[in-house]
């Protein structure tokens, strides 16, 4: 932090800066910055694995044929009709996607609840 500090402020006015509210910077650091990031970078993780899959799914025909043409079926004008899919499609998007995110973003238990509590399909 010190060095972040002397790069954006100055070596002589990071110091007194972090002299005077030292403490509360590197709380707000560990208690915001660092979660929000956490959480940002999870919903990039988790955004680009549910593309990529999707992606697969509708070039491959034998996993569009037997599970992604589930998804298909149901013509809605709202969100939750794409939550309407196969139970193996639902897992490997969803569930394991957000445990994916997770553990590449470095997240805890509290800001996974977070992270997983996004996704409707994983805590019913």
């Amino acid at each position: 932090m010190v060095n972040a500090a002397s790069l954006i402020l100055g070596p002589n006015n990071a110091r007194s800066v972090l002299e005077q509210h030292g403490p509360a910077l590197l709380a707000c650091v560990y208690w915001w910055i660092f979660p929000i990031g956490q959480l940002v970078f999870g919903a990039f993780v988790l955004d680009t694995w549910q593309y990529f899959l999707h992606r697969l799914f509708h070039t491959v025909p034998f996993l569009y044929r037997t599970i992604h043409s589930v998804h298909h079926r149901l013509y809605v004008p709202y969100a939750f009709g794409a939550l309407y899919n196969h139970p193996f499609e639902g897992f490997l998007f969803d569930t394991l996607g957000a445990t994916v995110a997770q553990s590449v973003a470095g997240m805890n238990i509290r800001l996974s609840i977070v992270c997983h509590r996004r996704d409707d399909s994983i805590i019913l």
